[in-house]
């Protein structure tokens, strides 16, 4: 399997709130991946996330890397607690168990205050485990990317 990301995912979110990404990406043996979306959980315009491109194409036991920017879109400065993430097939069968997918680290700094209009960085790892037996029915599946910020 191969993972690759094109496009940005942008959402926004209120400062009391949560802001939501969800980055949907192809995951194939030898396809390039699709292109991201986002989904905001909440519309007051406090916080602005986005999420750039896998490092690389992800295969059973490998690594990538994606890089997210937590913007501060208010006109006051916001206390950034700290983001989560998740990762997870939407396209997969019974075949590709979404246990093999996982952020295997999450580094963003937390609780730091934001000025408006600036922005704090952070980086995913994703991992796709190694499996015993096969795991090409994971190929051409969409895995969403979920980072939350609180």
């Amino acid at each position: 399997m191969r993972l690759g990301l094109r496009g940005l995912a942008r959402a926004t979110a209120g400062a009391a709130g949560t802001c939501l990404v969800a980055a949907v990406v192809g995951a194939a043996v030898m396809a390039v991946g699709s292109g991201a979306v986002a989904t905001a959980v909440d519309g007051n315009d406090s916080w602005t996330v986005t999420v750039g491109p896998a490092s690389r194409q992800l295969s059973p036991g490998t690594e990538a890397t994606m890089s997210y920017d937590v913007r501060n879109a208010a006109p006051g400065a916001l206390r950034l607690r700290g983001t989560t993430a998740s990762i997870r097939p939407t396209s997969a069968g019974d075949g590709c168990p979404a246990e093999w997918f996982r952020i295997n680290a999450n580094t963003v700094p937390t609780d730091v205050d934001v000025a408006p209009g600036d922005a704090v960085h952070g980086s995913l790892v994703l991992r796709f485990d190694d499996a015993p037996g096969s795991q090409d029915e994971c190929k051409n599946i969409d895995l969403q990317v979920v980072v939350t910020v609180t």
